[in-house]
């Protein structure tokens, strides 16, 4: 793999040696380091002298809110690939005449076709973007659930209004329920949307806070994505932008990290379980405190002495 992937692991046998390690590292009175180009340094206290006293290691798990678009493109197909020649012809011939009354103003009829063609490509195997969506995210959901069980996540949807889904939640059964129950609607307020998961994420207490975003299209209603990108920044959240299909970067260029995909299946599925999971992962702050007090006084204030020279 990359070099870039693998994880540096110190064993500290010293307490002098730790100390001047503190005191270079990024972050005050903690043991972990940020090292351009390698992940978060861990640190393997098993062979520390003075070991009476365990350290104590906790990790800053991040609360996530996810802000995802249900928008009426969302269920459109982006792969219809699987079909065979026959299904596509049929499939197509629906379109076209749904297209014929939407002109003349037959809207309903239009919208009962769009909606047979729809179920048609279902059953010949085609998924639209949103199914797409859903299987990604449930996917990542899961697996940061099970290795972060007091994960917070938050769960925002946006269309021609913007919804709360889930404020804060680590239940994982009723997070995936929630996603599997999404709709599609009609307009694309994305910024909105970035705007609704900054106020959710800026009530927790929590300082380790990341936002992700998906849309596969324009915003056209609400603020701006980049003004909202830069209130969700100002408030220390980390965002992070998928654009899939037809959606432009230049409307998320201030986010953290953005992704452009294509809807078809595999690569929308795999910048969630994979890409997107990775970056929640960087996210994570370790912080060690060597000595848990005792009562009276701290057992790292008597450490202290023995290493002040």
């Amino acid at each position: 793999g990359d070099i870039l992937d693998m994880e540096l692991k110190f064993t500290f046998t010293d307490l002098k040696l730790y100390k001047k390690y503190q005191e270079a590292s990024d972050f005050d009175e903690t043991g972990v380091a940020r090292i351009p180009g390698w992940n978060y340094v861990d640190i393997d206290w098993s062979q520390m002298k003075e070991g009476e006293n365990e350290p104590v290691v906790t990790y800053q798990v991040p609360d996530v809110c996810f802000v995802i678009d249900v928008s009426g493109s969302m269920d459109s197909f982006s792969d219809l690939s699987m079909l065979t020649e026959e299904e596509k012809t049929i499939y197509q011939s629906i379109i076209d005449e749904a297209d014929w009354f939407w002109s003349e103003g037959g809207y309903m009829e239009a919208d009962d076709l769009y909606y047979e063609a729809r179920e048609y490509a279902i059953s010949c195997g085609a998924r639209t973007r949103l199914q797409i969506v859903q299987d990604g995210a449930q996917n990542l959901i899961s697996n940061l659930l099970d290795k972060y069980p007091n994960m917070k996540i938050s769960l925002v949807t946006f269309e021609s209004n913007v919804n709360t889904v889930i404020e804060f939640s680590s239940d994982k059964e009723t997070i995936i329920e929630k996603i599997k129950g999404l709709k599609t609607g009609n307009m694309t307020r994305l910024g909105d949307g970035i705007k609704r998961g900054t106020d959710i994420l800026a009530k927790s207490s929590n300082t380790n806070r990341v936002l992700v975003s998906l849309t596969d299209g324009l915003s056209n209603e609400g603020c701006e994505p980049n003004d909202a990108i830069d209130i969700a920044k100002n408030n220390g959240i980390k965002t992070i932008s998928i654009l899939t299909d037809g959606a432009s970067k230049d409307q998320v260029s201030k986010s953290d990290k953005f992704y452009e995909v294509s809807g078809a299946d595999g690569s929308l599925f795999d910048v969630f379980v994979k890409e997107v999971f990775g970056d929640i992962q960087e996210s994570i702050q370790a912080k060690y405190n060597i000595y848990r007090e005792e009562s009276g006084s701290s057992s790292y204030d008597k450490i202290q002495e023995g290493v002040s020279d």
